[in-house]
């Protein structure tokens, strides 16, 4: 999957208050324009969300398989039966505490396989939404 790494001087526990949130999952995910369904419950495992993405797709839903408080979030989203089919955007968040604060690694990929062609009909650049989305976690935690 394609990643990128970027150093934010804010703490893990300050860092996951972002990406752990389901509430606040539109202002760091770049692909996701608005999230239907979140509440204050902290993400878990099997948890699904409506989602509306940036692009051409319609609606979608958004499935969390991993949340580490203070350490990672996996998901992915995609129309429900690309889910199971494996066509489903991945989005993984990764949190390792550094010197300065927190080094975050962030990946978003599509199937290897049909990937290009899964970017061509959302309508949605991965590389772009990776560069937006580690930006956006930077900014935000920082401004915190």
């Amino acid at each position: 999957m394609p990643e990128q790494t970027t150093d934010v001087s804010a703490s893990p526990e300050e860092v996951w208050a972002l990406v752990g949130d389901s509430r606040r999952t539109a202002e760091w995910l770049a692909p996701v324009r608005s999230l239907d369904g979140a509440s204050d419950t902290p993400l878990a495992p099997g948890q699904s969300y409506k989602v509306a993405m940036t692009g051409r797709l319609p609606a979608t839903s958004l499935r969390v398989h991993a949340a580490e408080p203070n350490q990672a979030l996996r998901c992915t989203v995609g129309m429900h039966f690309t889910h199971s089919i494996g066509l489903a955007m991945r989005a993984e968040v990764r949190l390792t505490p550094a010197d300065a604060g927190t080094s975050v690694t962030v990946e978003l990929a599509c199937n290897p396989v049909t990937g290009r062609i899964q970017e061509a009909i959302a309508g949605i650049d991965i590389g772009t939404a990776l560069e937006e989305t580690t930006d956006r976690i930077k900014r935000i935690t920082e401004a915190s």
